[in-house]
C-alpha cells in the first residue's frame, strides 16, 4: 500500500501566510497619505437658507476645464425635457413650427394652437357662470403658442 499524503502539516504555514498578508496591509494603511484635514476644514460652510421644498442647496467647486482643446465625438442631453400642455386641454394643432431634429433656441414656438376654440369655451363657462372652468380655459391661453422651455433640439 502505498502512502497517503497529508497536507495537515501545511496549516501553520497558511497561518503564517495569513498573519503575513495581513502585516503588509496594515503597513501599507499606515503608510498613506492622510486626508488634508486643513483642506476640509476651510470649506466654507452654506448658509442658513430656506430653501424650497423641492430645491437644495450645493456648494460650487472649482473645476478645471480646457478651453482651447476641440474633441471630436457626439454630445447627448443628459435627459429630454418635456414639453407638455395642461391635462385635459383638448384643442386642435393649427401649426407645427419646428419638427424632429430641428435646433431651437429657448423660447422659440414649437407648436400653435386654435385660439378661437379657448375663446368660445370660456365664453361659454362665463355664460353658464362656471368660474372654476372659466378659471381653467383662460390658464390654456398661456399654451395656445408652446414654447421651447431651453436651447436643444426636438426629439418627438
Amino acid at each position: 500500500m502505498a502512502p497517503v499524503k497529508t497536507y495537515a502539516r501545511l496549516w501553520p504555514l497558511a497561518f503564517a501566510a495569513l498573519g503575513l498578508a495581513g502585516f503588509v496591509y496594515a503597513g501599507w494603511q499606515w503608510m498613506r497619505p492622510a486626508p488634508e484635514q486643513a483642506e476640509a476644514e476651510a470649506e466654507p460652510e452654506a448658509p442658513n437658507v430656506d430653501t424650497g421644498e423641492n430645491e437644495h442647496f450645493e456648494q460650487v467647486r472649482p473645476h478645471l476645464v480646457d478651453e482651447f482643446s476641440t474633441y471630436k465625438g457626439e454630445v447627448s442631453a443628459g435627459s429630454p425635457v418635456p414639453v407638455r400642455v395642461p391635462q385635459g386641454m383638448l384643442v386642435p394643432v393649427v401649426k407645427i413650427h419646428h419638427e424632429a431634429g430641428e435646433f431651437v433656441k429657448k423660447g422659440d414656438v414649437l407648436v400653435t394652437f386654435h385660439r378661437p376654440q379657448i375663446d368660445d369655451a370660456i365664453a361659454k363657462a362665463k355664460a353658464k357662470g362656471d368660474t372654476v372652468d372659466e378659471a381653467r380655459f383662460r390658464g390654456y391661453l398661456e399654451y395656445v403658442e408652446l414654447k421651447a422651455p431651453c436651447d436643444g433640439v426636438v426629439d418627438k
